[in-house]
């Protein structure tokens, strides 16, 4: 057994992993970059008051009692977050050691974790962008990536969104690589599913694509995927029951707690789209005080309506970019995979009405979209135009998010 997972790691090290120069070069910049993020969050953040985080739940995490993130709660029942505290296992260890010494570093401790997963998934992203276009224009895209607020605001979030982002790209490169086999694919479902239940949608979309359309095949690798997760979600079980018979929560309340409670909205959902959901995963609606608006729902509008034209600029790409490579399998991926999420925010109506939130189950997929584009685009005339809208709007996102961030601290 031992050979057997020594003998996978080996394999998935080269994917999984930096194993060149420039990748390790990605990771450490990237380490950098958001470490600098996240340092002049932890030197300015005040205990006064609260950052609001745009809706992400980190101050809650931090602060509360009866937070869900702790090492008491490792395998407590949680439907929507079923493992996600295993996740969380390196910080909550580190903070527990510390308690011993009555040192009190959580926010500092959990902030540079995040750091560190955010700076690993963009050498993911990285490894995806130089199998599909160029290496100049992976940096490039990667640069833009990098400069989307809400890439920004996750790297300092202690959050399920950066856990689920992370694995998606995660799933996307083994995807693209053909590189899938049980051992990774078990790794996969554990993390994806586990950090949120609904990813559960997506990783049979993926076994039904890594299956070629073949149901029965599909849903073998489904089920043979099972196996750490159902292991590990066992020990969730007995909390289950105790709240169920012991504390008498009642069933719907035992099995999904508040869940139900973000369900809906009296808003126009056309507006909370394209506000929300597309726009702000972009840029900051707000130009100040943005980690602690109180407001997470009304965002303001743009101050400029050259803030309007680069998100319109980056969607008009990245839409011609799935038309004319419709049959691609990282397009494939992202139709499939948004067609999910529009279904649970604006069909089911979950946290419909804080769509930004969630901006980390999809926005990753814009640069693969544009490198998918700049490669397949064979008019070097038009190719040079499409590399100076990128760069143009990378620019400008990059100046226009950090200087909102810097004003927000």
């Amino acid at each position: 057994m031992c050979s057997l997972i020594f003998k996978q790691n080996k394999q998935l090290g080269p994917i999984l992993y930096p194993n060149n120069y420039i990748q390790w070069t990605v990771f450490i910049l990237s380490i950098l970059y958001f470490g600098i993020i996240a340092t002049l969050f932890l030197l300015q953040r005040t205990t006064d008051n609260l950052p609001e985080m745009l809706g992400y739940d980190t101050s809650a995490h931090m602060m509360l009692e009866h937070k869900m993130i702790s090492l008491q709660h490792l395998f407590s029942w949680n439907l929507r977050h079923p493992l996600l505290n295993l996740l969380f296992l390196p910080p909550l260890l580190v903070d527990y050691l510390l308690s011993f010494f009555n040192l009190n570093y959580k926010w500092e401790i959990f902030t540079i974790y995040s750091c560190l997963i955010s700076s690993y998934t963009g050498v993911l992203l990285y490894k995806i962008l130089s199998n599909i276009c160029d290496k100049r224009t992976a940096i490039l895209l990667l640069f833009m990536f990098y400069s989307f607020a809400h890439t920004i605001l996750l790297s300092i979030q202690v959050d399920s969104f950066i856990f689920s982002m992370l694995f998606l790209v995660m799933l996307a490169l083994v995807y693209i690589t053909n590189k899938h086999n049980i051992y990774i694919n078990n790794i996969l479902f554990f993390t994806l599913v586990g950090t949120t239940s609904t990813n559960i949608i997506k990783f049979f979309i993926y076994s039904f694509f890594i299956s070629h359309g073949r149901i029965k095949e599909a849903l073998g690798t489904f089920f043979k995927s099972l196996f750490i997760f159902l292991c590990l979600f066992l020990l969730t079980i007995p909390d289950f029951f105790n709240r169920l018979f012991f504390q008498h929560l009642g069933l719907k309340y035992s099995l999904l707690a508040q869940t139900m409670d973000y369900r809906g909205t009296s808003l126009n959902k056309l507006y909370l789209f394209v506000t929300n959901f597309i726009s702000e995963p972009f840029l900051f609606h707000y130009k100040d005080n943005l980690l602690y608006a109180n407001d997470t729902i009304n965002l303001p509008s743009y101050s400029s309506t050259l803030c309007n034209l680069v998100i319109l600029i980056i969607i008009c790409l990245s839409i011609y970019s799935i038309i004319i490579n419709y049959k691609n399998k990282i397009v494939k991926l992202f139709i499939a995979f948004f067609s999910v999420d529009i279904f649970i925010h604006f069909v089911v109506g979950y946290g419909i009405e804080e769509g930004q939130l969630f901006c980390g189950h999809w926005f990753f997929f814009i640069p693969l979209l544009l490198g998918l584009l700049d490669t397949h685009t064979n008019n070097k005339y038009i190719k040079s135009i499409i590399r100076l809208q990128i760069a143009g709007s990378a620019a400008f996102l990059f100046i226009y998010n950090i200087n909102c961030y810097l004003q927000s601290i």
